[in-house]
C-alpha cells in the first residue's frame, strides 16, 4: 500500500482496552499503583483514608490516551488480580493512522506506549494481554449527496423493533445542512450482543473540526504528498465484551482461531474475517428481505420479476434493467415492452421495497448493496 493511500472497504482494527497483569511489566511512574490521600490547603486537613490510585492521563502531541490500575475477578474461580488497563489506537501510529492496528505496526504502538516512562511492557506481553471495547472501523469514499440519502434510507428500512436504538443526525431535517451527518445504532457504553454499536459518519468531517490538532500534526502535512480525504465515509462498530467475542466465534464469523481474548488474537485474524465482522452487524437492526410475486402476472411474467428482483439484489438500478430495450428495433414493439417492463416493475418493486428511492440515487443503492445487510 502506498504510504499516502487510505485502505477502502476492508475492516481495519481503530482502538481497544488492553489488560495487562501488573506483575508482567515494569511500573515506572508509580502514581499509577499508588494510593493517595486528600489534603485541603484551605484548612491544612488531611483526610487519612487511602483512596485508589487515579489513572493517569496522557495529552502528547494530539494524541490521548490512558493508563489505570484495575482489579479483575476470573468469572468461574473469583480469582482477583491486579491489572494495568491501557487504551490503545491507531493515532499511535501518528502518520500512519490510517493503516489501522495490525501484527505488522503493533512494534511500534508497543514503543510508543513505552516512550512515555509510566510502564515498561514488552512486545510479547503485549501481543498476550486481554482486550475488550475492540473498535473495528471501515472507509468508504461517497459523495456527500449519496451519503445523506443512503444513511436516510438506512434509517427508513430499520425494523420496528429496533428503531428506538437508531439515531440519525442531525435530527431536524429543516436545519441548514451541513457535512456533520451520521447515522449511530445503540450506544458504545450500553451496546448489547442484539443491539451492536454501529456509527456511520463523515471522517473527513470528524479530522479537521473534532481532531484538529491531530489533524494539522500528521494528516494534513501529507496532503501535498497526495492523500486525500474528500468523500471519505467511516463505519465503525465495537465488540464490548466477552459474551459479544463468544457470539463472533458461535456463528462461526471467526474460524481462524478458536478464542478471542488476547491482542493476538485480534491481529491474526484474516482480512475477510474483519470484513465479515463488521459487515454482519447490521444484520441485526433490519428484516430479513424475502421475495414474492404479485398474483396479477402471469408464468412468464413472474420469472422476470423474480429476475429483476434478483438483479436489484445485486445492485442493478431502473435504467439498467430497461438497457436490453436497446436490442428491439422496431420502435412500436419497444415501447410495448417498455411499457409492460414498467408494469412488471411497478408490482414487483412495492413501497416495503422503497424502490422509487433507490432509484434516485443508483450510487446510494450500491453503498447500501456493500452493508451485506440481506
Amino acid at each position: 500500500m502506498n504510504h499516502f493511500d487510505i485502505p477502502l472497504n476492508v475492516g481495519l482494527i481503530d482502538s481497544l482496552t488492553l489488560f495487562v497483569e501488573l506483575e508482567k511489566i515494569k511500573v515506572i511512574d508509580y502514581k499509577l499503583i499508588t494510593p493517595f490521600q486528600v489534603y485541603y490547603e484551605d484548612t491544612a486537613e488531611i483526610i487519612e483514608d487511602l483512596n485508589p490510585p487515579k489513572p493517569i492521563y496522557i495529552d502528547s502531541n494530539a494524541i490521548r490516551f490512558r493508563f489505570s490500575k484495575v482489579f479483575w475477578t476470573h468469572p468461574k474461580t473469583n480469582e482477583t488480580k491486579e491489572m494495568v488497563c491501557i487504551t490503545i489506537t491507531a493515532k499511535m501510529l501518528r502518520e500512519r493512522y490510517f493503516e489501522g492496528i495490525n501484527k505488522d505496526n503493533i512494534k511500534d504502538i508497543c514503543e510508543y506506549i513505552n516512550s512515555h516512562n509510566i510502564i515498561s511492557i514488552d512486545l510479547e506481553t503485549l501481543l498476550n494481554a486481554n482486550v475488550n471495547d475492540v473498535d473495528i472501523c471501515m472507509n468508504y469514499r461517497l459523495e456527500f449527496k449519496a451519503y445523506q440519502s443512503a444513511l436516510k434510507m438506512l434509517y427508513d428500512m430499520v425494523k420496528p423493533s429496533k428503531k428506538h436504538a437508531v439515531e440519525l443526525y442531525p435530527r431536524n431535517e429543516n436545519q441548514r445542512i451541513n457535512e456533520n451527518i451520521g447515522l449511530s445504532y445503540s450506544r458504545r457504553e450500553t451496546a448489547k450482543i442484539g443491539t451492536p454499536f454501529i456509527k456511520f459518519y463523515n471522517k473527513a468531517y470528524e479530522l479537521v473540526n473534532n481532531s484538529v490538532d491531530f489533524y494539522n500534526l500528521y494528516i494534513f502535512p501529507q496532503l501535498r504528498y497526495g492523500l486525500t480525504l474528500k468523500n471519505l465515509i467511516r463505519k465503525e462498530i465495537t465488540i464490548r465484551n466477552a459474551q459479544h467475542k463468544a457470539s463472533l466465534l458461535k456463528k462461526r464469523l471467526v474460524t481462524s482461531t478458536d478464542k478471542l481474548q488476547t491482542l493476538n488474537d485480534f491481529l491474526q485474524l484474516k482480512q475477510k474475517e474483519l470484513d465479515l465482522i463488521i459487515n454482519v452487524q447490521l444484520k441485526t437492526y433490519y428484516e430479513k428481505k424475502q421475495f414474492s410475486v404479485s398474483s396479477e402476472l402471469t408464468s412468464i411474467e413472474k420469472v422476470l420479476s423474480y429476475y429483476m428482483f434478483e438483479l436489484v439484489e445485486r445492485g442493478m438500478d431502473k435504467v439498467m434493467l430497461q438497457y436490453p430495450l436497446k436490442m428491439i428495433d422496431c420502435k412500436v414493439n419497444r415501447s410495448r415492452t417498455k411499457k409492460k417492463l414498467e408494469q412488471i416493475m411497478d408490482l414487483t418493486f412495492n413501497e416495503n421495497y422503497m424502490e422509487e428511492k433507490l432509484n434516485e440515487n443508483s450510487i446510494a443503492n450500491q453503498f447500501i448493496k456493500m452493508q451485506n445487510i440481506w
